[in-house]
């Protein structure tokens, strides 16, 4: 193989894992748009919980997904969101787990 070969198969290689990486945070961000829509339309709720913005920037963090830290983010923003819940009485909207799986799912893929 020549160093010019080799240099294309690099080339398509990184393009190919800029567009997972764009694709990945393109559904992350829809996931989330979809926890604060559950929030807004929660007629009981005047706030969404701190943990939904720590989340919006562990998402906006470059570089982040697929780490071992995003991973532990997306644990300790669970954990956060149980305890506010708990604190304000208040129940999780049933779609908001399935997503925070999804964006955890999704952050695999990035690895």
């Amino acid at each position: 193989m020549t160093k010019t070969q080799l240099m294309k198969i690099i080339k398509e290689e990184l393009e190919n894992t800029m567009k997972l990486s764009k694709t990945v945070a393109k559904d992350m961000m829809k996931q989330l748009e979809s926890i604060k829509t559950s929030y807004e339309g929660a007629e009981w709720m005047q706030n969404a919980p701190p943990a939904i913005e720590e989340l919006n920037s562990l998402i906006r963090t470059p570089g982040l997904a697929g780490t071992r830290e995003f991973h532990r983010g997306i644990a300790r923003i669970w954990n956060n969101l149980l305890t506010w819940h708990e604190t304000e009485s208040s129940r999780i909207p049933s779609d908001v787990p399935g997503h925070l799986n999804a964006i955890a799912s999704l952050s695999r893929k990035a690895e």
